[in-house]
């Protein structure tokens, strides 16, 4: 009888003992699979304790706080050093004191080892049990992201608009004056020659806001990567093209349009972009050379093998240094009062340079004031058709 109590304590005692083997074996395996769980969350993850130490944390948050070394038991404080737009220093365990629930800021800033600024979204969420009815919470989890690019290009957005909408008002003043004039002339019955003026007021504004919607809806194609694709461009067949497209307006200004082709084959290159950009140039040449003569060309570019340099040359009246430093700039327009004479959105180079960054290019210029200038840019060729 003893020995079937033996044997039957013996049995239990083994199944307790598989019994909790498989219980720890269950719980290594959830705990596991959380740690991956938390480890592949995008965003940083930091699980802090009531007394503000770290208690677990991701991959991700690591990264953010630029360290490697292990951050459990850390105060959170001294972890996450935030600051509010205007440097006033503000502590994690303050802001988690005030939050009830689940709560999203995108208004702070951390400071990083290096002094630099990280804008920060942050998620904090409060860890309490379902049934406790009280204000104690058994933790805090945060969640980060750094946003310091997004907030940088919401901020540019933010000022573009601002620009452009201060551009728009002059143009769309002078034309609403101008058609009220016209309107009350008419109004009055006054001779219609006098409407002459008023109506060429207005149409030179509408020109000047067409171009800049042209402009507006380059620079945001070239953004968002529309029309893009690459092509094979023949060089003699475009640089006849924009010839024939010149060539009347350069009689008109007595200007010499000369084309000049050193290369052939083909260009590898968005059609939109070259077209873009050499239009840019030649428009530009035409605007600011009173007398001489416009080159456009195309030829091998020097020291790069493979590549054509497209380029325009004028003898117009040139920029200074002080205004090559700025003539890729937003509606940038340069205080040289022979170039304030003609109009201008001061969007077009901008928009040529947003269009050659895009194609991993660089527009090259040269210029000297009152001896021309000449703005190139170098493209890939198909080699096997390249013919110098």
């Amino acid at each position: 009888m003893s020995g079937k109590r033996e044997q039957g304590n013996y049995n239990a005692v083994v199944k307790a003992t598989r019994d909790y083997h498989l219980a720890r074996e269950h719980e290594s395996l959830e705990t596991r699979l959380l740690r991956a769980v938390v480890n592949n969350i995008r965003d940083a993850l930091i699980y802090i304790s009531p007394a503000g130490k770290v208690v677990l944390y991701n991959a991700a948050a690591i990264s953010l706080l630029n360290t490697n070394r292990n951050i459990t038991g850390d105060k959170a404080d001294d972890l996450l050093t935030l600051y509010t737009d205007t440097d006033k220093a503000v502590k994690l365990s303050d802001i988690i004191k005030i939050t009830r629930r689940a709560t999203e800021r995108s208004d702070l800033r951390m400071r990083d080892a290096d002094g630099s600024y990280i804008n920060l979204r942050l998620n904090i969420i409060p860890i309490k049990s379902e049934y406790d009815r009280s204000h104690q919470t058994d933790g805090t989890i945060i969640m980060a992201a750094d946003i310091t690019d997004e907030k940088s290009l919401d901020d540019e957005r933010d000022e573009f608009i601002s620009v452009v909408s201060h551009e728009l008002r002059t143009p769309v003043a002078i034309t609403e004056g101008a058609l009220s004039n016209l309107q009350l002339l008419m109004d009055h019955g006054d001779d219609p020659r006098a409407f002459a003026d008023t109506l060429n007021a207005a149409h030179k504004q509408i020109l000047y806001l067409g171009q800049m919607v042209n402009d507006l809806s380059t620079l945001s194609r070239a953004q968002r990567g529309v029309y893009m694709d690459n092509e094979q461009i023949d060089i003699a067949s475009f640089m006849a093209s924009l010839e024939s497209k010149y060539r009347d307006e350069a009689r008109e200004r007595h200007l010499n349009l000369i084309v000049d082709i050193g290369i052939t084959g083909k260009v590898i290159v968005p059609s939109m972009v070259i077209e873009e950009i050499m239009q840019n140039f030649i428009t530009n040449a035409l605007k600011y050379t009173p007398k001489g003569k416009i080159v456009i060309g195309a030829k091998p570019a020097p020291g790069k093998s493979g590549y054509a340099r497209f380029y325009v040359t004028d003898s117009g009246i040139g920029m200074s240094l002080e205004d090559q430093r700025h003539i890729f700039e937003r509606f940038w327009r340069s205080e040289d009062y022979r170039t304030r004479r003609t109009s201008g959105t001061g969007l077009g180079l901008h928009v040529v340079d947003q269009l050659a960054r895009k194609i991993n290019a660089k527009v090259n210029v040269e210029s000297k004031l009152n001896e021309g200038s000449t703005f190139s840019i170098d493209l890939p060729v198909d080699n096997k058709d390249v013919k110098k």
